[in-house]
């Protein structure tokens, strides 16, 4: 049931963006700009770029400014891709890419968002992800709803639902699955782990911790007393 109302809130909000660039046709002319602007192609396309959207057919809506950008989309919509070889093979919907590089081996990967040099640089087919920073997210190929922030953070292949905040966070490259981590590489193997600098990314150990919210705050009467071993695991006593 959830699937069907996102499939069909996406089909809502890409009718709208079709139907609010269609009336910008029929707004009245202003003052033109001098010298005019070129690349106004049809189906609300922009190219720049030596090669950009070479290959467009009935794709709409798509944006590609750099050498190469988003040179293989043909039927793909929705995309825009700025920087020498962004989205360059792409084929696939409403992706952006900001950086050179970024998303160039994306083909069929939807809804993704990279900013940065190399950012997702080798995706396919993974769905949903965010990567700011780059060289973040990487070595992803068909992971999906990842999100990471920070120059190379999460460098996992395959897995879903990762989150990496902070440069280097989250690249150990065999993570698996719903992790979040925050200044930590992470380890080989995690799934369902929740880290914060439990490993720095940095290399430097961090020394002290502080939490607000907590010292003073009332507890119900059956909360469970925790134990922090000498790794930082926090954990509950049995």
């Amino acid at each position: 049931m959830k699937g069907n109302i996102l499939l069909k809130n996406r089909h809502i909000t890409l009718t709208s963006i079709i139907l609010a660039l269609g009336c910008l046709a029929f707004l009245p002319k202003t003052q033109a700009l001098s010298p005019a602007p070129d690349g106004c192609y049809p189906s609300f396309t922009t190219a720049e770029g030596c090669n950009a959207l070479s290959h467009l057919t009935s794709g709409a809506g798509n944006t590609g400014l750099g050498w190469y950008a988003l040179f293989g989309t043909s039927t793909g919509s929705f995309n825009t891709g700025v920087g020498a070889g962004a989205l360059v093979i792409n084929n696939a919907d409403s992706n952006t890419a900001v950086g050179t590089a970024a998303l160039i081996l994306n083909t069929a990967g939807t809804g993704n968002s990279a900013l940065g040099t190399a950012a997702m640089v080798n995706n396919d087919n993974g769905t949903n992800n965010t990567a700011v920073g780059s060289f973040a997210l990487q070595n992803n190929t068909n992971g999906s709803n990842n999100t990471a922030v920070g120059g190379a953070a999460l460098q996992n292949s395959t897995g879903d639902y990762n989150t990496a905040l902070g440069a280097g966070a989250g690249t150990n490259p065999a993570i698996v699955s719903n992790n979040v981590y925050i200044g930590d590489p992470g380890f080989a193997g995690d799934k369902n782990v929740i880290s914060i600098g439990g490993g720095a990314a940095s290399g430097t150990d961090y020394t002290a911790t502080f939490i607000g919210g907590i010292a003073g705050a009332s507890v119900s009467t059956d909360a469970a007393i925790v134990y922090v071993d000498t790794d930082g695991h926090l954990a509950r006593a049995l």
